[in-house]
């Protein structure tokens, strides 16, 4: 887990002890600079949440996110919900919260061209 906010990612370490999750870390970073150092492809779930889902942030996932992994993007509705370029939705889910919030899944899409 990512988290850059120093207090939130004590209290993600702390759940992760308490609830014994193995394999399981918290980094106190921030995203950008934690997968810098991952390999292509190598992460099964990306989730985002208050955070703005721009095309950096987007192709950056994309770059580590496996071919069989799900983005989930914690957001409130607005007009301009569009589907971000190399994924597609697989579900849209209103949270039943007060604030209309959604969670958006995604899946990548991977571009092939064969040539001649």
């Amino acid at each position: 887990m990512v988290e850059s906010r120093e207090r939130k990612a004590a209290f993600l370490r702390e759940a992760v002890r308490e609830l014994e999750l193995p394999d399981t870390e918290v980094e106190n970073q921030r995203f950008e600079d934690v997968i810098a150092n991952v390999r292509s492809h190598a992460i099964d779930l990306v989730s985002v949440r208050a955070v703005r889902s721009d095309s950096a942030l987007m192709s950056a996932i994309s770059r580590v996110l496996s071919p069989n992994g799900r983005v989930f993007i914690f957001h409130s509705p607005s007009k301009d919900s569009t589907t971000p370029m190399g994924f597609e939705m697989v579900e849209a889910v209103r949270l039943g919260t007060g604030h209309e919030a959604q969670l958006s899944i995604l899946k990548p899409m991977f571009h092939v061209e064969q040539s001649d």
